[in-house]
């Protein structure tokens, strides 16, 4: 399974900012998510995270992601974090425990050729 994190249009360089502390986030709970920079003209490394990629997502890892973004979101209340898989949408924030497992369920019957898609949008 591939995941795609990418923030939602318009993104603004806070939205951007926030995209590469959730791939810290990531790195901690050891999800390798590959980030995708845009360099701001006339700034030296001032490159901003516009998406984070993660190829290959085992089955098991797909809750540990799942567990990530929701503490992320928890602690960013003015972010909307949205799942979309090729069948249903989920909003993280609306998430208690049993719906968790329910959208784990639905992106593992998705097999390992399915895509996430989720979209960091803020208020």
């Amino acid at each position: 399974m591939d995941i795609d994190i990418v923030a939602a249009d318009p993104a603004d360089a806070e939205v951007m900012a926030a995209l590469a502390t959730l791939g810290d986030d990531l790195a901690a709970a050891d999800v390798h998510a590959e980030a995708a920079e845009i360099a701001l003209q006339g700034v030296k490394d001032g490159g901003l995270t516009a998406g984070l990629a993660i190829a290959g997502v085992a089955m098991t890892a797909v809750t540990t992601t799942l567990q990530v973004l929701q503490f992320w979101a928890s602690k960013r209340p003015k972010y909307t974090v949205t799942l979309t898989t090729d069948t249903k949408e989920f909003e993280i924030e609306g998430l208690d425990q049993a719906g968790a497992e329910a959208a784990v369920q639905e992106l593992t019957a998705s097999g390992e050729d399915g895509r996430l898609v989720v979209r960091v949008e803020g208020s």
